[in-house]
C-alpha cells in the first residue's frame, strides 16, 4: 500500500483529506507540526510514497521542510498547499523543491489526480544512455552531464532535462511538457513548468537562453547539435 504523509495543521482540512484518500486506498499518515514532520520523513525515509505539505505551520515552515528535504538529497514527491492567489510562495516553495502545487480550496478529485500522478512512476522506457552534443542522460544511475560535468538535479528537474532531450530541437508546448515530463494527463497549473525551466537553465549556465529557447506563448524547445 501506498503511503501519503500530511502535514498540515488545520483539523478540518486534515479530517477531510485522510477520510478521502484513504477510501482510496492510501495509507495516509499525519503531522501537524513541521518540526515533527521533518523529523518522520527523515525516519521513513523511501517509505513514503508521496508528501503533502501546507506551507504556514508551527515549528518549522513548509518552505524550511521543502529545503532540508532536498539538501538530504530525498527524493520524496512533494505536493504543497498555496492559498488562492499566492504565486510568491508557490514559486518559493518549487524553487526549494516541491514538485507540485494546489491551491485551497480544491476539489477532492483534483487532489486524488494530483498525488496518482505524482506517485505514478515515470515513463523511461527505451534509452538508458541519451546523448546529445555535449548533454547525457543516464537514467540507471539517475545523472545528467553537460560537457563532462555532472549536474546537480532535483528529481523533476531529471524528468524535464530528460524529455526535452528526447525531443530536442523540437518545440513543445507548456501541456505536452506536462502531459510527459510530469506523467499527468491535465493540469492547469502551466506555470510550474516555467518555474522549472528557470532552476534548469540556471544550473546549465544557460543565462542567455539559447540552449533551452522558449517559444513565445507556446513552450519550449532544447537546441543542441549533434
Amino acid at each position: 500500500m501506498l503511503e501519503i504523509f500530511l502535514v498540515e495543521d488545520d483539523k478540518q482540512v486534515t479530517d477531510v483529506m485522510m477520510r478521502y484518500l484513504s477510501r482510496c486506498g492510501y495509507r495516509v499518515t499525519h503531522r501537524d507540526n513541521g518540526t515533527q514532520a521533518l523529523q518522520f520523513i527523515k525516519e521513513r525515509k523511501i517509505a513514503i510514497s508521496l508528501i503533502i505539505l501546507d506551507l504556514h505551520l508551527p515549528g518549522l515552515s513548509g518552505f524550511e521542510i521543502c529545503e532540508k528535504v532536498r539538501q538530504a538529497k530525498l527524493n520524496n514527491p512533494i505536493l504543497i498547499l498555496t492559498s488562492a492567489g499566492d504565486l510568491a510562495s508557490t514559486v518559493k516553495a518549487l524553487e526549494l523543491g516541491a514538485d507540485d502545487y494546489l491551491s485551497k480550496p480544491f476539489a477532492l478529485a483534483e487532489l486524488l489526480a494530483r498525488c496518482k500522478a505524482l506517485m505514478r512512476r515515470p515513463t523511461l522506457a527505451g534509452e538508458r544512455q541519451l546523448r546529445v552534443g555535449e548533454l547525457e542522460v543516464n537514467l540507471d544511475r539517475r545523472e545528467a552531464l553537460y560537457h563532462s560535468q555532472p549536474l546537480d538535479l532535483r528529481r523533476q528537474e531529471f524528468e524535464l532535462l530528460y524529455y526535452l532531450l528526447k525531443n530536442h530541437n523540437r518545440s513543445l508546448s507548456r501541456e505536452q511538457i506536462l502531459d510527459n515530463a510530469w506523467s499527468t494527463d491535465k493540469d492547469p497549473n502551466l506555470s510550474t513548468v516555467d518555474v522549472h525551466v528557470r532552476m534548469l537553465r540556471q544550473k546549465l549556465g544557460d543565462k542567455d537562453k539559447t540552449l533551452i529557447s522558449t517559444v513565445h506563448r507556446y513552450g519550449y524547445k532544447l537546441n543542441v547539435l549533434e
